[in-house]
């Protein structure tokens, strides 16, 4: 397992280390045969950085007996289920999150993009491929729950 904690440095030096980490593992065991790999961000949203103060803030809808659900939320849900890039996107308000929360955050987003049940390689530039575009998920998985209007607010800063 590799881990970033703390503050993110974002992708251009964590992906270069993830790069070197990848390449010293195939130079120490050549034919290590890969058969999992995970690449997880969580974002603690806040409502002065990021101006979101809510559930509500984001582009996601959950309701009950059409009572909708956004002051106290755990939301968990699965996509590209079957393939070899896997996400599992969980969403929380911080009242239901644990954990080494910052202040004045008000929502957690937690994002973890995997291997598919099959997905096997004993090449190195087959796993630095498939990092490369779980990050893109992620991303992408990150902008949708966050919304075209949040999405636009950070970008302009």
């Amino acid at each position: 397992m590799y881990a970033q904690r703390g503050s993110y440095p974002g992708w251009d030096k964590f992906g270069a280390e993830l790069d070197k980490v990848i390449t010293r593992l195939y130079r120490i065991i050549p034919k290590v045969q890969v058969s999992r790999i995970g690449l997880r961000y969580i974002n603690a949203l806040r409502s002065d950085a990021h101006e979101v103060k809510g559930i509500d803030d984001l582009a996601i809808g959950v309701s009950v007996a059409d009572q909708k659900l956004s002051n106290s939320l755990n939301l968990n849900f699965k996509t590209n289920v079957g393939t070899d890039y896997e996400t599992m996107c969980r969403i929380a308000t911080v009242d239901l999150a644990a954990g080494n929360i910052p202040e004045g955050a008000t929502v957690i987003v937690d994002i973890d993009v995997y291997t598919g049940e099959n997905y096997s390689t004993k090449d190195a530039e087959s796993v630095k491929h498939w990092v490369i575009q779980a990050h893109d998920k992620e991303k992408e998985n990150f902008f949708l729950v966050l919304g075209k209007e949040a999405t636009a607010r950070l970008r302009e800063d």
